[in-house]
């Protein structure tokens, strides 16, 4: 079902991009995470195998619901539930198996049951799996004074 109302953007489109400043990242740290989606994609960075293509991996869209409670306090507030990050975990590897097997362990970490089973099997139970997701933050090589977060890795939440 789609939805076609149409989209609001007034306000939007009378701010002033002066404005507009960027958020300021999270601190490192780990959060209480959904996984909503995977996708096989090409990710961020140069293949070390394909001449002049991105590295073959898996990504992980992840939703952030809440700190843990260590972190809680350093968050001081800020609206952390629904914030998106993406973890790849690439295949590529010289070694077709190294590429299966870091993926292999993210979804060990991921507490999914794995043994005897194919990875097209396995992957769509990580779709609204509680996770716990490591949080870095880090610099921009462009601009050093520019910080962001993004994922490190994640495993799953034990109740």
């Amino acid at each position: 079902m789609t939805d076609d109302t149409p989209l609001d953007i007034s306000e939007l489109l009378e701010m002033n991009f002066d404005d507009i400043k960027r958020p300021p990242a999270l601190p490192a740290g780990l959060y209480h995470g959904t996984i909503q989606s995977y996708e096989f994609t090409r990710g961020r960075f140069a293949s070390r195998i394909e001449e002049g293509e991105k590295e073959r991996v898996v990504r992980f869209r992840i939703s952030l619901r809440e700190p843990t409670e260590d972190l809680a306090p350093l968050v001081n507030g800020a609206d952390v539930a629904g914030k998106t990050f993406l973890w790849d975990v690439s295949l590529e590897s010289t070694d077709k198996s190294a590429g299966g097997w870091r993926l292999k362990n993210a979804l060990r970490g991921l507490g999914l049951a794995i043994d005897g089973r194919t990875v097209s099997t396995v992957l769509p139970e990580v779709t609204q799996l509680p996770v716990l997701v490591k949080i870095r933050k880090t610099t921009s090589k462009k601009d050093v004074t520019a910080e962001f977060n993004d994922v490190e890795s994640a495993i799953a939440e034990t109740a």
